[in-house]
């Protein structure tokens, strides 16, 4: 008896492990043309299209784990470039705007 309560406990103790590591950060999706990229730091400032025809400039993140898509082809961010229309999925981490991922639009 006692050998199975062990074993409830650290299974619990293990499912509460993994499900703590799940990354739960809310993702958003906005879509603009790219205004400035800073490749030293790793980030770009996007205008987004804003209802009422307001602009918005946002400044997002590369991460390591970042996708950057172009034509069907992951590329860098030095393959981008100002004027560039894209549609970006990203996730608030630690007062950042972090890119989960930019698809460009082809006819840029």
């Amino acid at each position: 008896m006692k050998f199975l309560a062990m074993c409830l406990v650290l299974s619990m103790a293990f499912a509460a492990a993994v499900f703590s590591a799940v990354d739960t950060s809310p993702m958003t999706t906005a879509a603009g043309r790219i205004a400035s990229i800073d490749s030293d730091a790793n980030s770009l400032v996007v205008k987004l299209d804003a209802p009422k025809g307001d602009v918005m400039d946002l400044t997002l993140v590369v991460a390591d784990d970042s996708k950057i898509i172009k034509n069907g082809a992951t590329v860098a961010l030095s393959d981008l470039k100002q004027g560039d229309k894209i549609t970006v999925t990203y996730k608030s981490e630690d007062g950042k705007n972090v890119i989960v991922n930019i698809g460009v639009d082809s006819k840029t």
